[in-house]
């Protein structure tokens, strides 16, 4: 298994050849061998929205779990937390600061995860709350690097960061040029 920020390469148990990838705009759900039970039921928990049960559920997660756990499972456990405290502050208006501290430190420690260009969209997200379009366009300009399909993401995150900015003739040209991507992307 070879996880990657744009995909996941693996083969199945007894395959040969070439291994399957899929891309991470691509993935519903994700579940590691090792990963503590609580990891799971927070994930579950973030992905229904229920964002403080989540965060609740995380922390009961015990260092001693995550000392014998696989790096993937350490990621995932801190793409929990720091997603979960990123999309309260962006909520709830307030805690920006904490919120933006945890994303940052996630993406720090662990830049090649499949969690990157989510937890890049939502730096964006933050920086935008507090009031820093600028910071919060350069972020979702990042989406761009990704699979392709996130390029039209980038394009409309850019132009709601710059229409709440008040510049809406800036946003123009970004629109278009959201256009002018391919159509069979998901995004």
């Amino acid at each position: 298994v070879e996880i990657t920020p744009g995909a996941i390469e693996f083969r199945p148990l007894g395959a040969s050849g070439r291994p399957h990838r899929v891309s991470v705009d691509e993935i519903v759900s994700l579940t590691f061998a090792d990963e503590p039970g609580r990891v799971a039921e927070a994930r579950q928990l973030l992905k229904e929205g229920d964002l403080p049960a989540a965060a609740a559920v995380i922390d009961e997660v015990t260092p001693a779990q995550l000392e014998t756990a696989s790096a993937a499972v350490r990621a995932e456990h801190a793409f929990i937390k720091a997603a979960a405290a990123g999309r309260q502050a962006v909520a709830r208006g307030d805690n920006l600061a904490a919120g933006i501290a945890a994303v940052e430190q996630f993406l720090e420690r662990f830049s090649r995860t499949i969690h990157r260009y989510e937890m890049l969209e939502l730096a964006g997200d933050l920086e935008l709350a507090a009031g820093r379009p600028d910071a919060a366009i350069a972020r979702y300009r990042e989406l761009e690097s990704g699979p392709s399909s996130l390029a039209i993401r980038a394009a409309r995150r850019q132009a709601e960061a710059l229409l709440a900015a008040g510049r809406a003739e800036a946003a123009m040209p970004v629109l278009a040029a959201a256009v002018m991507l391919p159509a069979a992307d998901p995004a």
